[in-house]
């Protein structure tokens, strides 16, 4: 009789175990697999992003306007001849289309 209650333990056991096991192996097997949908979004984002031409290059019209001198007369001429109603207007054409697209 006792050797029955000793191999019936023993089942327990082992099915308390095995359960156990497929339990932790499931839980990481849907840990990589959301970790991947993820990384799957993230990227076709991002490669959406560029085909729509959100990945915009911003690059200075004005640059012919600065000198390369670095002497203090030539820096308040550059700063006298810049105009910082134009960048306002541009900061503030930006900032509109930025809002509207949300």
């Amino acid at each position: 009789m006792e050797e029955q209650n000793n191999n019936i333990n023993s089942l327990d056991e082992t099915s308390a175990t095995t359960s156990a096991k497929k339990s932790t192996t499931a839980g990481a097997s849907l840990g990589v697999a959301i970790i991947i949908i993820v990384l799957l979004l993230g990227g076709l984002y991002f490669w959406a992003n560029q085909q729509n031409g959100a990945a915009r290059s911003y690059s200075s019209e004005n640059t012919d306007l600065v000198s390369e001198n670095d002497e203090p007369a030539a820096i308040e001429s550059d700063l006298n001849a810049f105009d910082s109603a134009a960048l306002d207007a541009q900061i503030d054409a930006d900032m509109q289309a930025v809002q509207s697209e949300f």
